[in-house]
C-alpha cells in the first residue's frame, strides 16, 4: 500500500501536481477499479473512507489528472462520462444483451 502511494505520488510530481490527499485517494481508486467508473461511483465510495470530500473535488482532480494524461475520459454513451487509469489506446464497448 505504501509503495503504491509512493508510485502515485511520484506520477503527480512529475506533472507537476500539487500533492494531496483526496487526488492520491481518486487516483489509488481508479488503479483498483478498472470497470471505468463514473464520477458518482468515484465520490460515492470514497466518500465512506474519506468523509470530507465533495463531488466538487472529485469532478476537479480528474480535470487535473486528464489534462496531465494520467487519466483517460470514456464516453460510451452520450450520457455517460467515465474514467479509465490507462491511457494507452483500447478499445470500449457496452453490451445492450446483459
Amino acid at each position: 500500500m505504501i509503495a503504491r502511494f509512493e508510485n502515485m505520488s511520484n506520477k503527480l510530481k512529475k506533472n507537476k501536481i500539487r500533492l494531496s490527499y483526496q487526488r492520491l485517494k481518486v487516483l489509488e481508486y481508479l488503479s483498483k477499479n478498472h470497470g471505468h467508473p463514473t464520477v458518482d461511483q468515484i465520490y460515492n465510495d470514497l466518500r465512506k473512507e474519506v468523509p470530507t470530500l465533495s463531488k466538487t473535488t472529485v469532478y476537479n482532480t480528474l480535470i487535473v489528472l486528464c489534462e496531465a494524461r494520467l487519466v483517460r475520459v470514456i464516453t460510451i454513451e452520450d450520457n455517460e462520462t467515465r474514467y479509465d487509469l490507462i491511457t494507452k489506446s483500447h478499445g470500449h464497448f457496452k453490451c445492450v444483451l446483459c
